[in-house]
């Protein structure tokens, strides 16, 4: 387990290197950007994929892969800020954090989505500016894409699919175009585990509404950019003290306090003696994690609702957390005394106190009581059980008739698309296995026993759940036919 929290850190840095934040501007601060030529077209939601901002509302928590490496815990808690802006962050600490918005926008005349997407990471400033250039709902699921506003594709891209209550992330990156082509950086697998403040905001701002948000009229003026291929705004300081200062510096048009309804908390504590030069843990949850007796709570299942968890490294006795959803939290500060990343026996710890954090104001608390030793330890660990296979109990499901000529395009194609395109496809698909055309799929039954993996007990593909068996008899009727194209 402790490798997995030493690896949380590394996650930050990996994860912020991995998007780049958007920026906009708004209407009544519009600029005028030179046209840059680019290959995709705005998605108008005025047709479809406006249900994006509805669909991302909520408390996600999964598990990650970035760069190959696993982590077992990971939360968004996406809400609403106004009417046609949604907004998450995962605060970080000491090395930075990652925010991500999607909102309504003007984009070269088109009325679309968009998204800023971001962060401060050891004194760099990074924001990066996306456009909905795909959307489609089916009654298995949501798909959409949404690309670099100036290079499209090959620069940077991610990929949101939506399947019940599940979330499916994957991010593309090329380095800002450094890279001639974007390959997947990171996959994150969440489930809705809480919907209550993300409908408390949806109801406050009517959301979500078609109202413009931000405004780009004529895209983005390369003299404005850190690299042309990319609509992306960069800036370095020493430390990530000011991040006022840093966006200013960095030109980025959109900027903290251009953000409506959101606030700042600032978290103060003492140190014990005991716990000098220690990490600090610092938690903000919606339900306290120890008691007023200083004992460490015995339901697990409170951990979930954790909003922020930055991790202190550099032997801070105070942290501003910015991008901060108004209302009502407890603050759990640890220190971590055997350096293990999670609340374990003999960490210092606080009662967690409750704190309101009103819209747009500073909120500052003091916290005096890091005397508690715990005598537990508190951290949930999704791992390999999170996305464990639902089994299938084929004796209870009604054997369809399939007595027709079954085809790719006819009646595979859409299995494969709806169950299996996350994980295999783009230009660095999982296994080294792109099934996003006839001839993979195709060669995948022929030669690496994809029909036998949908049939499996114990490692079906897709392994989140495994395909119905309507599904799964018109691929293997599909195979008896001769695997006909059209």
């Amino acid at each position: 387990m402790k490798n997995q929290f030493n690896k949380s850190l590394f996650l930050i840095s990996l994860i912020a290197l991995s998007f780049v934040i958007f920026g906009f501007v708004k209407n009544d601060k519009t600029r005028n950007y030179k046209n840059i030529n680019s290959s995709f077209e705005p998605v108008n939601i005025e047709k479809k994929g406006f249900d994006l901002l509805d669909k991302i509302q909520g408390q996600w928590i999964g598990i990650n892969s970035v760069a190959g490496i696993n982590f077992n815990w990971f939360g968004w808690d996406y809400r609403a800020i106004s009417k046609s802006h949604v907004h998450g962050i995962h605060e970080g600490g000491s090395m930075g954090n990652l925010f991500n918005s999607f909102f309504v926008a003007d984009f070269k005349g088109t009325k679309t989505i968009m998204a800023r997407n971001g962060g401060v990471l050891n004194g760099i400033y990074r924001t990066s500016y996306f456009v909905l250039d795909k959307a489609d709902s089916t009654e298995n699921g949501s798909y959409y894409r949404l690309v670099d506003a100036v290079g499209g594709e090959n620069t940077m891209y991610m990929e949101l699919r939506f399947k019940n209550d599940s979330l499916y992330w994957n991010s593309y990156t090329s380095k800002l175009g450094a890279n001639p082509a974007a390959k997947r950086h990171m996959t994150f697998k969440g489930k809705k585990y809480a919907n209550d403040l993300a409908k408390e905001t949806s109801t406050k701002f009517n959301f979500p509404q078609k109202e413009i948000a931000y405004s780009f009229p004529s895209g983005f003026d390369d003299s404005y950019l850190y690299m042309k291929k990319s609509a992306s705004f960069l800036w370095q300081s020493e430390t990530n003290d000011n991040v006022y200062k840093m966006a200013k510096a960095a030109l980025d048009p959109v900027t903290i306090k251009d953000y409506p309804y959101l606030s700042t908390l600032k978290v103060k504590f003492k140190r014990p003696f005991k716990a000098n030069n220690k990490q600090i843990a610092l938690y903000v949850s919606t339900k306290p994690f120890v008691d007023k007796r200083g004992k460490i709570v015995k339901n697990r299942d409170d951990f979930n609702t954790t909003i922020l968890y930055p991790f202190l490294t550099n032997n801070e006795d105070e942290f501003l957390f910015t991008y901060v959803h108004p209302g009502t939290y407890y603050v759990t500060v640890v220190a971590d005394m055997n350096h293990d990343f999670i609340i374990s026996k003999g960490d210092l710890i606080n009662k967690s106190v409750m704190v309101e954090v009103s819209p747009e104001e500073d909120t500052e608390i003091m916290i005096n009581d890091m005397n508690n030793v715990s005598n537990d330890y508190f951290y949930n660990s999704l791992g390999t059980d999170f996305y464990s296979p639902k089994i299938k109990d084929d004796s209870k499901e009604e054997v369809p008739v399939i007595d027709w000529e079954v085809t790719y395009d006819s009646d595979v194609k859409k299995i494969i698309f709806n169950n299996c395109i996350t994980c295999h496809g783009g230009p660095d698909p999982s296994a080294n296995l792109d099934l996003t055309n006839f001839k993979n799929v195709k060669k995948a039954i022929e030669k690496r026993g994809l029909i036998k993996r949908m049939n499996s007990k114990t490692k079906p593909m897709p392994p989140t759940e495994p395909l119905s068996l309507k599904d799964r008899l018109i691929v293997f009727k599909w195979k008896k036919d001769g695997l006909i194209e059209n």
